[in-house]
């Protein structure tokens, strides 16, 4: 092909492009809103309470007590399991152990984040458009966390507490808070009942 050729053809693309497609164009169109994102986010269920010489106790890295692994178990009843593309936690036993009967139903590894990036969970989230997530936090990591995801009400999360559901949907820029609970069926996957 001459240069003259690929000049006049490329001149000819670049008029295309200036005159655009006219009224029929897709791209006069209204760019579509992102699909909503629902988030599941739950602090970890109780954790043992370890004697200050004990194997995790120096690295405050505590397994969950036998009343946290039954709360982690009901998980599964209490949110919409099928509906989950995926389930963030952070590197902690509390934290997997809670979201590990979840994980096992879906077949998703877990995602790990680290609970000091709020702001880059935030920007994951908000890029999984039109899915479902579970995020399990701790009580210092929630607070910061909804209020990155636009919830205006503030939450404060006692040492004590545990079983919260906070289910957030992020829409057109909004953010909608449904507080919910978690871990009243527990009793039900007790086999010393």
């Amino acid at each position: 092909m001459t240069r003259r050729r690929l000049l006049v053809g490329a001149l000819g693309i670049a008029g295309l492009f200036a005159i655009g497609c006219g009224e029929s164009c897709a791209c006069n169109n209204p760019v579509p809103e992102a699909a909503e994102v629902t988030v599941y986010v739950v602090r970890h269920a109780e954790k043992q309470q370890l004697p200050g010489d004990a194997m995790g106790a120096r690295d405050k890295d505590p397994p969950l007590s036998r009343e946290g692994q039954l709360r982690a178990m009901s998980l599964t009843e209490d949110i919409p399991v099928n509906e989950l593309d995926a389930v963030y936690v952070t590197k902690t036993k509390r934290s997997e152990d809670t979201a590990s009967a979840v994980v096992a139903l879906i077949g998703v590894d877990p995602i790990h984040y680290p609970p000091r990036d709020v702001e880059g969970l935030v920007q994951r989230l908000r890029k999984r458009h039109g899915q479902s997530v579970l995020v399990v936090g701790h009580s210092n990591t929630i607070p910061p966390l909804l209020k990155g995801l636009g919830v205006e009400d503030a939450v404060a999360i006692p040492e004590d507490q545990y079983g919260d559901l906070w289910v957030v949907k992020l829409a057109g820029g909004e953010a909608t808070l449904e507080t919910r609970s978690f871990g009243e069926s527990a009793e039900r996957f007790d086999p010393g009942r």
